[in-house]
C-alpha cells in the first residue's frame, strides 16, 4: 500500500477547518493550523505535498506573507499551494498568483471543486517529481579507454531510452554506437557478464530503486509501468532476483 499524500491546511475558521479535514481524512494525511506563526517548522517536519492556505489569517503573518516565505525556501518552493479567501477582489487573487500560488478558491466554495483542484495539482506535482528523478543519471564509474568510452556512450543511450520510454532494438543501439551488434554483445558480456537484454533490465531496476528511495510516495506499480514493465508481479520478481529482496522491502526501509 502506498503512503498517503500529505496536505497541510492553514485555516483560522474552526468550522471550515474541521469540514476540510473530514473531507480529506480518508484519502490523505492531514495536519491543520489556525495561524502561520509556526507553519514553516510544521512544514519541515510534516513535509506536505500540498498546502491549503487561507489569505486572511489571525496573528502577525497573513496568508500572502507566508506564501512569500514558502516560495523563498528552497526546500518548500516546489510544494503546490491553493489559496482560500473570502475576498474576491481581483488584485488579491493576482497578488497570490504572482507570488507563486498554483490555484485559488473564493469562499464559500464547492467542496467537489476543492477535491478536484487538489487531485489535479497533486497529479501534476507527482509527474514533475517523477520526471526530475528519472532525469537523474544512474551513477556509473569507468576508467578511460576506447572500450569504456563506448560503454559510457551506451549508458547515456540507455538513460535516454529509460527516461523517455523509448524502445530501441539492439541493432539500433549498436548503430548509434557505430559498432556491430555482435561487437556490442561481446563488449557487454565482457564488461558485465550478462547479455545486452539483461544489462538493459539491470539499468531499469537500478532506476526503479532510485525512484523508491526518493520517498515521494510514488506507487510501486506506477514505477514499474513507467519503466516499461507490463506486470507488477514480473517487475517484483526481476527486482528480487537482482537486489535479493522485493521492492516492497526497499519501500519499508525508506518508510522507517
Amino acid at each position: 500500500m502506498s503512503q498517503k499524500q500529505r496536505i497541510l491546511v492553514i485555516e483560522d475558521t474552526e468550522s471550515l477547518q474541521r469540514l476540510i479535514l473530514r473531507l480529506l481524512e480518508d484519502d490523505y494525511q492531514t495536519q491543520a493550523l489556525s495561524e502561520a506563526k509556526d507553519a514553516l517548522d510544521v512544514c519541515k517536519s510534516f513535509k506536505p505535498d500540498l498546502i491549503l492556505l487561507d489569505i486572511m489569517l489571525k496573528g502577525d503573518i497573513d496568508g500572502l506573507s507566508f506564501l512569500r516565505s514558502i516560495k523563498a525556501n528552497n526546500d518548500l518552493n516546489h510544494v503546490p499551494v491553493i489559496l482560500m479567501s473570502a475576498l474576491a477582489a481581483t488584485d488579491i487573487v493576482t497578488d497570490g498568483l504572482t507570488i507563486g500560488a498554483n490555484d485559488y478558491l473564493i469562499k464559500p466554495f464547492d467542496l467537489k471543486q476543492l477535491l478536484l483542484k487538489i487531485k489535479n495539482l497533486l497529479l501534476i506535482a507527482n509527474r514533475n517529481v517523477k520526471k526530475a528523478i528519472l532525469d537523474k543519471n544512474i551513477p556509473f564509474a569507468i576508467a578511460p579507454s576506447h572500450e569504456n568510452s563506448t560503454i559510457e556512450k551506451l549508458n547515456h543511450i540507455l538513460e535516454e531510452m529509460i527516461t523517455n520510454d523509448k524502445h530501441l532494438s539492439l541493432v539500433e543501439v549498436a548503430k548509434e554506437l557505430n559498432i556491430s551488434q555482435s561487437t556490442l554483445t561481446r563488449l557487454i558480456k565482457k564488461k558485465f557478464g550478462v547479455t545486452p537484454n539483461n544489462y538493459v533490465m539491470h539499468r531499469k531496476l537500478e532506476k526503479a530503486k532510485i525512484l523508491i528511495y526518493s520517498d515521494k510516495g510514488i506507487p510501486i506499480k506506477e514505477i514499474a509501468i513507467s519503466l516499461g514493465f507490463n506486470s507488477l508481479a514480473y517487475f517484483s520478481n526481476c527486482y528480487k532476483k537482482y537486489f535479493g529482496h522485493y521492492p516492497t522491502a526497499t519501500q519499508k526501509h525508506v518508510d522507517k
